[in-house]
């Protein structure tokens, strides 16, 4: 069905990346249909003119709660609210942890304000965007168990030229 779509440049990328996460997560022939239908609105969003990393971040989001593996962002570890101005770690298969003042490097760090504008689908402060991106890259490449993904390759190199 969505043959039909007409990508260029980034947004093309962009659902080739798409492509690649489902086809490197998902075993042959399992159906996923509401992840189907996930699958086109980022498609359908990427022809849009909404920046093309909100429908990849809603993709993801989807893609990884159709898998089971779907992101705690309104509470911590403990059950305790995310606060919006607070400092968080993920855990993987856990969620987010509050971070300590003497804590040392984390694999990824979130202000509560990017886990509650992820939770809400809302990208459109820049911390978000990129902090978001950081999770989406620690937790993707987690479950992807050390396989490459060849779009975020390419991406790398064409943003060299």
């Amino acid at each position: 069905m969505a043959g039909h779509l007409q990508l260029s440049g980034l947004n093309l990328l962009c659902g080739f990346y798409l492509n690649e996460l489902v086809l490197k997560l998902l075993q042959r022939e399992d159906p996923h249909e509401q992840l189907y239908e996930g699958y086109e609105r980022a498609l359908a969003a990427l022809r849009g003119e909404l920046p093309p990393a909100w429908a990849v971040r809603r993709f993801e989001k989807d893609l990884l709660r159709e898998l089971g593996y779907g992101l705690l962002l309104e509470h911590d570890v403990g059950g305790e609210p995310i606060q919006a101005h607070a400092r968080y770690t993920y855990i993987l298969e856990a969620g987010p942890r509050l971070l300590g003042e003497a804590e040392g490097d984390m694999p990824v760090e979130l202000l509560g304000t990017t886990l509650i504008e992820l939770a809400a689908d809302d990208y459109r402060r820049p911390a978000t965007l990129q902090e978001s991106r950081a999770l989406m890259r620690y937790v993707l490449t987690h479950y992807l168990g050390g396989q490459q993904l060849h779009t975020r390759q390419l991406l790398r190199e064409m943003q060299q030229l």
